[in-house]
């Protein structure tokens, strides 16, 4: 049984124009499902999914509030054997030139507001 991952693999650089964060691939007998995680100077930063389809392929957005930087990497764990891993063979770096807003704006209610629960509720 075999993961190996065929991006990122080194050198990549997440969030910038035309660079889609997609984590790619190939496995044989690695079971059906898969953990990914993202590694920040071989150290575990955080888990991109902890269940996904072993199916070769992963896309995500990178976030506003993503900690720009370098020395990622990611690695794959077959949730059958924990056994069937791999990791990235290089570092690749995070920016969000082209990130996706994160945030949740409340622009109604925004304070000020006098409601009669009875309107509202039974």
């Amino acid at each position: 049984a075999k993961l190996a991952i065929f991006s990122p693999n080194g050198g990549e650089n997440w969030g910038a124009s035309g660079q889609d964060p997609t984590i790619t691939w190939t496995q044989t007998g690695a079971g059906s499902s898969v953990r990914i995680e993202l590694l920040k100077g071989g150290k575990r930063l955080l888990y991109l999914t902890i269940l996904t389809a072993n199916d070769g392929v992963y896309s995500l957005s990178i976030p506003c509030s993503a900690t720009t930087g370098s020395n990622y990497t990611v690695k794959i764990i077959s949730l059958s054997d924990s056994s069937i891993f791999d990791n990235s063979d290089g570092t690749f770096s995070i920016t969000n030139d082209e990130c996706v807003d994160d945030t949740i704006t409340v622009s109604n209610p925004n304070g000020g507001e006098s409601w009669n629960d009875s309107q509202y509720f039974d």
